[in-house]
């Protein structure tokens, strides 16, 4: 019957009757040598008992393996009974030996015999698991060396698991040296994008290309049957899944050169795939790869939870730190305006209630001309107050994200005319432009373009001697349109920069108004962000201030 199954079969069940019958030969002719030949030879039937015992369990054990596990490699059967007998013979003879010496000796003393052989009992424990893994090694070195130790690389794939924080890099090293070993031509860890918390399908592991073994470390977007869950190993050798239902899987496997999946389990369920390819030699994946395999995919899927718990946790936790400091600006925004409005707002308060006493109780005392003074005092009181308010207003709007861009062609010079026109008469006597001809157009918001035009030049107005000229430049460089607004003041000190659009920052010592709330800047510095650009700046002290962003030209301009 196994004749039968080994001729008819191929790849890994043939693979696997070819051991079941080396097992079975191996076994026969054992049993016709000791019940049979060696009898005849010394001419005593000295063996003909324990014959029975040697070929009946291990044809039994054979039995067994095939109907239960289908499955039992006569090569690492012989060399773990190697490893014993050599364990046998260089451990627990000189154990016997050295008991037999100590009872012969202390034959007179009982309680001595008694506590030298716990003695040498209590070593033997301690001392046998060594003495079997030395034997072990040595086993693996003579016999069938070409056979790798499955639990010493299952045990060195747990170490990389263990010593590497970066979960590409860890598989992918493991993987190589399984390669290696197994002389496999891929062997990839597959993890969908609901395992990567939404950041793609990641492929991880070893192949070889062009004659070297080469890491792989890929994501994709796309769908394949390769990242749907899998219950149960499957093996293109082998058919005990239906078919059927894995029609596009396995064509899959056909495709891409893999010739088994096996599960990624990790402790709360399925983390992933492990797919193997092909043998470079040809031949089929043997049991004993079987069984690694299955131990590689159980660690590598504990190995794969731990790192998605702890990316989650750390996600988590920044997102904790991100409200933290969301919380803590927030908290110092609002000491910082009650700090700030009450000494900006104390100012034209005090004007307004002043010249409105004054005029309420000594109106007749006053000509009609330095009635019109204070009136005059009273409306820039009031225009102080409302640009207080609206700039309160506007940082409000872009915090709590209610600015809403809507980019267009935007004409340049239109909007510089706009922003010089915002200004008194005695102010746009120190403005100048300089603009190429023809003046490009430019992708933007008009009107977030004029708030921000207009806070910069208010900006280099205030931070200049009255008599200095303000320059807005704007020059075309390839197919961007840069702006720059220059004053020839005091300038800002490097370490000023810095800082210079924070909110409520103000440079007090180069301020001759002695006035603002220290969001012109921060202001200009939001709507940057909103349009898609950067502002700089270039300064010294003693020459002056440039302000300067890019803006993408217009298609076709």
């Amino acid at each position: 019957m196994i004749y039968s199954k080994w001729t008819l079969s191929r790849s890994l069940d043939r693979t696997r009757a070819t051991y079941i019958l080396s097992g079975f030969g191996i076994f026969i002719i054992s049993a016709i040598l000791l019940g049979a030949v060696l009898p005849g030879i010394t001419e005593r039937d000295v063996t003909s008992d324990y014959a029975f015992f040697l070929a009946i369990v291990p044809v039994a054990t054979t039995s067994y393996a095939m109907l239960r596990h289908r499955l039992l490699d006569v090569r690492v059967a012989m060399r773990k009974g190697l490893a014993y007998i050599v364990t046998l013979i260089f451990f627990g003879l000189p154990i016997a030996m050295l008991q037999l010496l100590s009872w012969d000796h202390f034959s007179g003393n009982p309680s001595a015999q008694k506590a030298l052989s716990l003695g040498i009992t209590v070593g033997a424990v301690f001392v046998s698991p060594l003495v079997l893994r030395t034997a072990s090694k040595l086993a693996n070195r003579i016999f069938m060396a070409g056979l790798y130790d499955d639990v010493s690389l299952l045990h060195h794939v747990s170490s990389i698991f263990s010593h590497t924080s970066n979960l590409r890099e860890g598989i992918a090293e493991a993987a190589i040296r399984v390669c290696k070993t197994l002389n496999l031509s891929s062997l990839l860890v597959i993890l969908p994008d609901r395992v990567t918390l939404g950041r793609g399908n990641w492929i991880m592991g070893a192949v070889w290309r062009d004659g070297e073994l080469r890491e792989v470390q890929s994501t994709s977007t796309e769908s394949s049957p390769l990242y749907e869950p899998l219950d149960k190993p499957m093996i293109l050798e082998d058919r005990p899944w239906p078919e059927e239902e894995n029609i596009s899987r396995v064509r899959e496997l056909h495709e891409l050169g893999l010739t088994a999946l096996f599960p990624l389990a990790g402790p709360s369920g399925a983390q992933g795939l492990l797919a193997v390819g092909n043998k470079l030699s040809g031949g089929a994946l043997d049991p004993l790869d079987l069984e690694f395999l299955r131990g590689f995919a159980e660690r590598a899927g504990m190995y794969v939870e731990n790192y998605i718990l702890s990316a989650r946790l750390l996600a988590q936790f920044e997102e904790l730190m991100k409200v933290k400091e969301e919380l803590e600006q927030s908290h110092r925004f609002k000491s910082d305006i009650i700090a700030v409005t009450s000494h900006e707002l104390r100012t034209p308060l005090t004007i307004l209630a002043g010249f409105a006493y004054m005029l309420r109780d000594h109106y007749h005392r006053f000509t009609d001309i330095e009635r019109k003074q204070y009136l005059e005092y009273i409306i820039s009181a009031c225009e102080r107050l409302k640009s207080i308010l609206d700039q309160f207003l506007t940082v409000s709007f872009f915090q709590e994200g209610r600015s809403k861009v809507r980019i267009e062609d935007v004409s340049v010079s239109e909007v510089i005319d706009e922003v010089f026109a915002c200004f008194a008469p005695e102010q746009r006597e120190r403005l100048s432009k300089k603009m190429p001809h023809p003046v490009p157009m430019v992708r933007a918001d008009r009107s977030y373009l004029v708030l921000m035009m207009r806070n910069l030049v208010e900006n280099a107005l205030r931070f200049s001697p009255a008599d200095s000229p303000v320059l807005v430049d704007v020059e075309r460089r390839d197919q961007d349109v840069f702006i720059s607004v220059k004053d020839f003041g005091v300038g800002i000190e490097p370490s000023d920069a810095q800082v210079i659009f924070q909110p409520f920052t103000r440079l007090e010592e180069t301020d001759k108004h002695h006035q603002g709330m220290g969001l012109g800047l921060y202001i200009v510095r939001l709507i940057a962000e909103l349009l898609g650009t950067e502002v700089n700046l270039e300064s010294s002290p003693g020459r002056g201030t440039t302000f300067f962003f890019a803006l993408p030209v217009s298609e076709g301009k």
